[in-house]
């Protein structure tokens, strides 16, 4: 019993983890998306948007 609890508060923390660096990257494109006029050439040859 003591092992299936452990495994799930292992899952928890990295779905939690997993979550937050999608948000992160989600924002990260979204800022890179409305400041596209604002970047310096080598980014926008690397975006594939």
């Amino acid at each position: 019993m003591k092992k299936t609890c452990l495994k799930d508060k292992l899952l928890k923390g990295m779905a939690k983890t997993a979550r937050q660096e999608a948000v992160k990257n989600a924002n990260t494109a979204c800022w890179v998306y409305h400041h596209q006029d604002k970047l310096p050439e080598k980014v926008k040859d690397l975006r594939k948007f």
